[in-house]
């Protein structure tokens, strides 16, 4: 997909070359197949009307701001395998959902997903203007690596169903979930670890303090089958 292809697009879906365009309609939905590998910077940036947004398998590199200011998402369904990492700067997926009808935006990360870059939906905070509106996300058994603060800042999600089957510990400065749920509309955070899982790492929700790295989890449900839980796991959410 390349770079700038739908910046800031707002063509009817019914377009037809030769007739006037419809600019209040916008592109309302996009699903990338999986032959594609790759999305260029700014592709999707600031479509409005799109609802829903499906990755596929193949997808290898997202460029910086591919998906930033789409504040309509209410889905995204993320099944790219393995995605080079993002750095504190690539604002992906800034503001996503964040406008969204149904107050929010679902992530549901697909079972073909071995990995998730870092900083993948990275908000440096509210107040510069990047935070998201995801609210739920699901993360499927076949994630065995998440990058360091690849959610850190998604402070309105109110339920993680985590089901990732990571057995490395984690860095105790990964930041992998900073501020979780600190913001959330309901002023809850629900995190359910799945009964697949048999490890929670060490550090995985671990935050520094409670003043600049805290997050707003407020209930934790550990499956059945967890037989270790490494240090500092969840030391700090308060």
């Amino acid at each position: 997909i390349p770079a700038y292809l739908f910046y800031n697009a707002n063509l009817s879906d019914d377009f037809v070359e030769g007739e006037d365009i419809d600019y209040t309609k916008g592109i309302t939905g996009v699903i990338i197949g999986n032959g594609a590998t790759a999305i260029g910077q700014y592709a999707f940036y600031n479509n409005k009307k799109m609802n829903a947004v499906t990755i596929g398998t193949a997808v290898a590199n997202i460029g910086d701001y591919a998906f930033a200011g789409c504040t309509a998402v209410e889905r995204l369904n993320y099944n790219a395998k393995t995605v080079a990492n993002f750095s504190d700067s690539s604002c992906v997926f800034k503001n996503l959902g964040l406008n969204s009808a149904n107050g929010g935006c679902n992530v549901v990360i697909g079972d073909n997903v071995e990995t998730l870059p870092s900083y993948m939906f990275y908000c440096n905070n509210a107040v510069d203007g990047n935070a998201n509106g995801i609210t739920n996300v699901t993360i499927s058994e076949g994630v065995t690596f998440i990058g360091n603060f690849a959610f850190a800042g998604c402070s309105k999600v109110e339920n993680l169903n985590l089901n990732a089957t990571i057995t490395y510990d984690v860095d105790v400065f990964s930041f992998i979930f900073r501020h979780l749920g600190l913001d959330s509309a309901t002023e809850t955070c629900s995190v359910v670890v799945g009964d697949n899982v048999t490890k929670i790492p060490a550090n995985l929700f671990y935050c520094l303090d409670t003043v600049n790295n805290a997050n707003g989890i407020t209930s934790v449900v550990i499956g059945s089958k967890v037989e270790t839980i490494g240090e500092m796991a969840f030391a700090g959410c308060a």
